[in-house]
């Protein structure tokens, strides 16, 4: 809404700024390649949360994520180096690497009440 009255009110300086871009399109390709990038950053991170989520669900368990961070991390240390593009890649599917994460972190429900009363304090 905000922005249509920002284009009623100031028409000429919007045409400009697109003249401007529409003149340099060097400028317009970058603008249009850090949008992309960011679209799809955006992306793989939705699905990978929906996986991590519905394996929370399914198994009734909380996951945290710094933890998964850190086990993901052990397991590159394990495999190979770390990747810039798709950080959360390990080649080992995700679905195990919650398997792990589960067995590891949450053996008994008195260790989870114990770990979630220690983050809140």
């Amino acid at each position: 809404m905000g922005l249509f009255e920002a284009l009623g009110q100031y028409p000429r300086r919007y045409l400009s700024a697109l003249a401007w871009l529409s003149e340099n399109l060097a400028f317009s390709f970058v603008i249009g390649f850090f949008y992309g990038v960011f679209v799809l950053d955006m992306i793989y991170s939705t699905k990978l949360m929906v996986k991590i989520r519905a394996f929370a669900a399914k198994s009734g368990i909380i996951v945290l994520v710094e933890e998964l961070r850190e086990d993901i991390r052990s397991a590159f240390h394990r495999h190979r180096k770390r990747q810039f593009f798709f950080p959360m890649h390990v080649g080992v599917p995700i679905q195990e690497l919650l398997e792990r994460y589960q067995t590891m972190h949450y053996e008994n429900k008195k260790h989870l009440q114990q770990r979630l009363r220690n983050r809140k304090q």
